[in-house]
């Protein structure tokens, strides 16, 4: 492709020209088309025809056909300054979702969509389509993929740390800091001298070290409690 029919293109500001539906925000085909051709006279398309079979008659239509979804595909391509680029688009309904079996209509909508995108091709408006292509997720998939970032996160210590290989563990800091506010440690300053025990990245053994003898204090000082109760 000649880099001045790309540089020439891509400058353009086309954000006057697009039009909004839903999430999505299109390039329309009559302004793509126009500003082409201002800028390069010479420049041609073509809408690819494709052979139908139906009973013993074969037909051309401009549309190729997914045998096993019976979803359907069109293709366009765009000729600038001896440069041909092609684009293949999907014939979709209002929610830009595959029609199987799709009426005029939609094959004609799904030509025009794919001629802005081959024009978008040699740099027309290329901008506004970064991030079109990832899927488009409904309100309850939306809930879902959040839930779904909070507990895909990186595990890390209460102090924000992240855990070394060898060190205390997640789970090991929890349990220090639930054994820490035991009622029976209560006024002791134990939680504090636990924090700064975790802040100084112990190691597993020496963490599970301090869980045993957190667990026999707390046990030793229930079992105070009790005697003196009997006494």
């Amino acid at each position: 492709m000649s880099k001045t029919v790309f540089n020439t293109l891509k400058t353009i500001n086309v954000n006057e020209m697009t039009e909004k539906k839903g999430k999505f925000t299109y390039l329309s085909w009559a302004h793509a088309v126009e500003t082409l051709k201002s800028n390069f006279p010479e420049a041609t398309w073509t809408v690819h025809e494709f052979p139908l079979k139906l009973d013993t008659s074969e037909y051309t239509v401009p549309y190729m056909l997914d045998p096993m979804t019976g979803h359907a595909f069109v293709k366009v391509s765009v000729t600038v300054d001896d440069t041909t680029l092609e684009q293949v688009h999907p014939v979709l309904n209002h929610m830009n979702k595959p029609i199987p079996k799709p009426d005029a209509f939609a094959v004609n909508t799904a030509v025009m969509r794919c001629l802005a995108k081959a024009i978008s091709l040699h740099g027309l408006g290329l901008y506004i389509y970064q991030g079109e292509d990832l899927p488009v997720l409904s309100k309850k998939e939306e809930q879902q993929a959040k839930v779904d970032e909070v507990y895909n996160r990186p595990e890390t210590l209460l102090n924000g740390k992240a855990p070394v290989a060898g060190g205390i563990t997640v789970d090991q800091n929890v349990k220090l800091d639930r054994l820490s506010r035991e009622p029976e440690l209560k006024g002791s300053g134990t939680s504090t001298k636990i924090r700064e025990f975790i802040d100084t990245m112990p190691t597993q053994e020496a963490a599970e070290k301090a869980i045993v003898k957190l667990q026999t204090k707390i046990k030793q000082i229930k079992q105070k409690a009790k005697e003196a109760a009997w006494i």
